[in-house]
């Protein structure tokens, strides 16, 4: 629905949808503008997600006007309808007739076509019933006996949560992903790798998003973002390799990051670098699925233990340490932090990962003398450690690793992701729904829908609005019945009593 008493609300969120979705649209002028700095650093198809919040809010505005019975019936109300039907009967056409692009996309990738234009004639039937129902709606909604109708309250409930119901719906057993094989073809030389539990790094043409498609770690994990902490030490290889060129990436520097040898790809456990062969031109190494692959045989396990801490007060100063090109992983580990215990030196001790999930990692150690146990895995605000089932402190080592601090003995060491914003988000949204239960339990209903009387008198107003329109007469209105005073009848019952 519009509203003229809110036009500037709804002009603002149509334009900036429109706007939004102009790059995937392709509309040629307002395309051009992408093409500026800084929107062409974007992906800018991803601008969709604020179409979608500016069609929820349009959405909100129209069922907030509708209620209120503010919508110009002669304009608005025959778009909506119009809109509507061309909607609805475009989803029934697309139900009987496929798009042919499914099945040529289909034959491109070698698939059986039938299923897939199945399932996207039930999305149009789906569509085309749901614009039916908008459709009777409207339609009712134009009989003056219906407006009052439906604006009762029933109807601000049933509405918006249809609208829910409808997304729900829609989005049930959608998964955005499809089949591994639609992404990137099976490639040996990864395969092979897949058993090894160790990190590599693909160079030149391999992303990592491929290497996660075949279970593989990969040093630069996914391409969307950039930990500083990581940055700042893959800076110290771009630092102790300045002629390199390929290294001075200001742009995604996780993602197009190329490994070297280095003692801080040893620390960060890459005991595996993949190169395509167009990359080595007139290099004598051995070529197998036209990739090639070295073994780094200097690279520390994913988790260890080092000979000796160290513990200095400023986080440049670790930084320093590190980019020293006799630093050496397993000989000494940097924290910024107090140790509780004063370790022995050297320090001595096993440990092995026994579970790792995406925010859970479980280690078996085994120390002979107290010390640090090492985990190559990024440090971040949210990681917790508990040591034998007890909390223990997660000291930041090395600059952008995990760290804990064991005494003697054998221990069962568990690093888990537990961000306190996920519980607090949890919280202020308990706390609200509560809230908001009990303001609309206790009388807030009057307050945010129209009552029965407000509605009465909402359609009086309108009904004679259309009157003066039309040039009949409206009837006058009739005054309200006083009530009489019972002053006289209560002078008599007492001179009766008298």
């Amino acid at each position: 629905g519009y509203s003229t008493r809110r036009r500037g609300e709804w002009l603002f969120w149509f334009a900036a949808g429109l706007f939004a979705a102009s790059y995937t649209l392709r509309i040629p002028l307002v395309q051009l503008v992408f093409d500026w700095l800084p929107l062409r650093l974007l992906n800018n198809n991803r601008f969709v997600f604020f179409t979608g919040w500016s069609v929820l809010t349009l959405a909100v505005l129209g069922l907030d006007a509708v209620f209120r019975r503010e919508v110009e019936k002669r304009v608005v109300w025959v778009i909506a309808t119009g809109v509507l039907t061309i909607l609805g009967a475009w989803c029934v056409y697309r139900t009987g007739v496929p798009s042919p692009e499914i099945a040529r996309q289909a034959a491109k990738a070698d698939l059986d076509p039938a299923p897939i234009e199945q399932w996207f004639r039930r999305r149009y039937f789906e569509g085309a019933v749901l614009a039916a129902i908008g459709l009777l709606y409207w339609v009712l909604a134009w009989r003056h006996r219906w407006s009052s109708r439906l604006a009762a309250p029933a109807w601000q409930i049933a509405l918006p949560m249809l609208l829910v119901a409808e997304g729900l719906w829609m989005s049930y057993g959608v998964s955005p992903q499809c089949d591994k094989r639609l992404y990137y073809p099976p490639l040996p030389v990864l395969q092979r790798l897949q058993s090894s539990g160790e990190r590599i790094c693909g160079a030149r043409g391999l992303p990592a998003c491929l290497n996660q498609s075949h279970d593989l770690y990969d040093i630069r994990g996914y391409d969307g973002v950039d930990p500083v902490h990581l940055v700042e030490l893959l800076d110290i290889c771009r630092r102790q390799f300045p002629r390199e060129p390929w290294l001075r990436v200001s742009y995604a520097p996780v993602q197009f990051f190329l490994p070297v040898d280095s003692p801080i790809i040893n620390m960060l456990n890459v005991r595996h670098r993949i190169v395509p062969v167009q990359a080595l031109e007139g290099a004598k190494v051995r070529r197998e699925d036209g990739f090639v692959v070295f073994e780094n045989p200097k690279a520390l396990p994913r988790v260890f233990v080092p000979q000796s801490v160290v513990r200095l007060t400023r986080p440049d100063q670790v930084l320093e340490q590190l980019a020293q090109r006799d630093f050496d992983p397993r000989s000494v580990a940097y924290v910024t932090e107090p140790l509780q215990e004063n370790a022995v030196q050297p320090i001595r001790g096993r440990a092995t990962i026994e579970e790792m999930l995406p925010c859970e990692v479980r280690v078996r150690a085994d120390m002979e003398t107290p010390g640090l146990v090492v985990l190559s895995d990024l440090w971040f605000p949210g990681w917790n450690v508990y040591v034998d089932g007890q909390p223990a402190r997660l000291l930041r080592t090395n600059h952008a690793l995990r760290g804990v601090e064991l005494p003697a003995g054998q221990h069962d060491v568990l690093f888990r992701y537990e961000p306190m914003s996920f519980y607090l988000g949890l919280a202020i949204g308990g706390a609200s729904a509560a809230l908001g239960l009990v303001w609309w339990v206790l009388g807030g209903r009057g307050s945010a829908l129209l009552t029965s009387r407000d509605a009465s008198t909402v359609a009086a107003d309108t009904a004679q609005a259309d009157q003066a329109r039309s040039g009949q007469p409206s009837a006058p209105s009739q005054p309200s019945p006083r009530r009489r005073d019972s002053t006289p009848r209560r002078r008599r019952s007492r001179r009766r009593g008298r």
